[in-house]
C-alpha cells in the first residue's frame, strides 16, 4: 500500500507568505464567489477549478463582465 502526503502549505497560506499580496475574501461556492468579489473588488481572483455551486468558466466570465 502505497499513501501519499503532502506537505505544501494551502494556497491561502502561500499567498499570505509575499509581502506584497493580501487575501481579502474566500468562498466555497460559484454564487459565494461573485458575491466576494462584487463586494470586495479585489485585483485578482483565483477560482478553484471545483468550486461547486456554478460553473467555473460562468464565475470567471462574470467576474470579467464586471470589471
Amino acid at each position: 500500500m502505497s499513501t501519499t502526503k503532502t506537505s505544501a502549505p494551502p494556497l491561502r497560506t502561500r499567498i499570505e507568505l509575499e509581502p506584497d499580496l493580501t487575501v481579502v475574501g474566500e468562498a466555497g461556492s460559484g454564487p459565494e464567489a461573485v458575491e466576494v468579489v462584487e463586494r470586495l473588488a479585489p485585483d485578482v481572483v483565483v477560482v478553484d477549478l471545483n468550486l461547486p455551486g456554478m460553473p467555473r468558466v460562468w464565475v470567471t466570465r462574470h467576474d470579467t463582465a464586471q470589471a
